[in-house]
């Protein structure tokens, strides 16, 4: 995205689909000659480490009691949370998306202290800002505004209509030109070019029922073939997974409050939970408010879609923060009789959070790395467009355009023509698999699409999963179609 912002290509900028806060930050130095990806790392360092003085500045405000030993103390959570710290040094959305929601919980707690025109418009536009970096960051945005419109409420209706009109003009300054962006490209309005609305908040249907016997089954797509390959050749396996990656709203739910507890870290959110009790005003109902909706949010997408992790929900890292320094301080003030009992505890805490911070980030993913850099010396230099099933960090590694298959609906020779069409000449496939052939390869795969011109390339690339299960990544050549470009 910042490449093609920097050479003016606004509609491949659109097609990556990303939201545009990182890539449209680096652009301006990608054209100035800077790297492109040391860039957006220097980016997301500079704009992650934002998060602990934010956090420090909320936590003082909740804690006027003592707000210097609150403030320093949540700086130095989240200075050592270790999701936070994962995600601020990694080419990702994510540090800039946790710096937005950090300044947006500090300005929904000075807004429901201060509720006017001003606080109201400065947390909209931060709620925005943080849309504007990753799309799932706005479902924090309707608890911020309601604990900031429900304190002024309680001040009468002029300060409630001035920080309500406040709350809507900055969330629309920030998010209008990109809103306006994505309905000319899209044709429709939405929030975001990668899921719309409807589909994340869906109540699951019940799934079709499988053909019966001898009745015909539909032509498989691209990705179709990728997991009637990974299912050792089952023609109903697309199905069956698609059908086993939608449980039912109780499981969904407590899968996602499971990743957030994770996300946040025990330690913090137990914390967070003491400190809610012992903050004061009404922005303290903030962060919790926010967090509600935000997990509810991602407990639609794995009843919808069959996903969440602790990665997506790490911004609950982010919420529970201020609150657990709220929380730290007061256990602090509490141990000053025995100061040395003290220091010990909160180096166990400090410690407990630095390891799992720093634990290796990489691991297991090495072959998986070494394909992007091979890939790119084969293509050599130039523009390159990758076609890939769960492919995207190797795309990331060959410096590519990113085109993920399960986009391309269709039979498998007109999803093929598709992919070409975009410019595609090259085709990623990853494969967990239980019991693969020992080579690593797919003959399924390469059978079906050998006489569509695509060919294999090299060795699969392997590595060993959990469980027994095998990781297998294979690269193809797509030979151009003969009338095609």
């Amino acid at each position: 995205m910042a490449r093609a912002l920097a050479e003016g290509r606004w509609a491949d900028a659109l097609d990556t689909r990303f939201h545009p806060l990182l890539g449209a930050l680096c652009a301006p130095l990608v054209r100035a000659g800077l790297p492109p990806e040391g860039t957006a790392l220097a980016l997301v360092v500079a704009l992650s480490s934002l998060v602990a003085p934010l956090a420090a500045l909320t936590a003082a405000r909740l804690a006027p009691a003592a707000p210097l030993r609150a403030a320093a103390l949540a700086g130095l959570l989240a200075a050592v949370q270790p999701w936070l710290v994962r995600l601020g040094g990694q080419v990702m959305a994510y540090g800039p998306a946790h710096a937005a929601l950090a300044l947006a919980l500090l300005a929904a707690v000075v807004a429901a202290a201060r509720p006017g025109l001003l606080t109201g418009a400065l947390t909209g536009a931060a709620i925005g800002l943080g849309w504007l970096a990753r799309s799932d960051a706005l479902a924090t945005g309707p608890g911020l505004a309601l604990v900031v419109v429900a304190a002024a409420a309680g001040r009468g209706w002029r300060p409630t209509a001035r920080v309500t009109v406040g709350l809507a003009l900055g969330a629309a300054v920030l998010m209008s030109p990109y809103l306006v962006a994505v309905r000319l490209h899209a044709g429709d309005w939405r929030l975001s070019l990668k899921k719309r609305v409807d589909q994340v908040v869906r109540v699951p249907a019940s799934p079709a029922p499988e053909p019966g016997a001898g009745a015909p089954r539909p032509a498989p797509s691209l990705a179709d073939l990728v997991v009637i390959e990974a299912e050792g050749g089952d023609p109903a396996a697309p199905a069956r997974r698609t059908r086993a990656t939608l449980p039912p709203a109780g499981a969904s739910a407590w899968v996602a409050v499971r990743k957030a507890v994770a996300a946040a870290h025990p330690l913090v959110l137990a914390l967070a939970v003491a400190g809610l009790a012992l903050a004061r005003g009404p922005g303290r109902w903030a962060a919790p408010a926010a967090l509600g909706g935000f997990v509810a949010v991602h407990a639609l997408l794995k009843a919808n879609w069959g996903y969440t992790s602790v990665l997506h929900q790490s911004a609950a890292a982010v919420l529970v923060t201020p609150l657990a320094g709220v929380a730290a301080a007061r256990v602090w003030s509490l141990g000053a009789r025995a100061p040395g009992a003290r220091a010990a505890l909160a180096l166990v805490a400090l410690l407990a959070l630095a390891h799992k911070a720093l634990e290796p980030q990489l691991r297991g993913k090495e072959p998986e790395r070494t394909l992007g850099p091979a890939l790119r010396a084969l293509a050599g230099p130039g523009p390159l467009v990758l076609a890939g099933h769960d492919a995207r960090v190797v795309a990331h590694d060959a410096r590519a355009t990113y085109v993920d298959v399960r986009e391309v609906p269709g039979p498998v020779e007109e999803g093929l023509r598709a992919l070409r069409g975009r410019g595609a000449r090259h085709l990623v496939v990853f494969l967990r698999r239980r019991e693969p052939p020992r080579d690593g390869r797919a003959p399924l795969l390469e059978a079906a699409l050998a006489p569509l011109g695509v060919v294999r390339v090299g060795d699969p690339v392997r590595s060993a999963g959990e469980g027994g299960v095998r990781y297998d990544w294979l690269l193809f050549r797509l030979a151009p179609d003969a009338g095609g470009p």
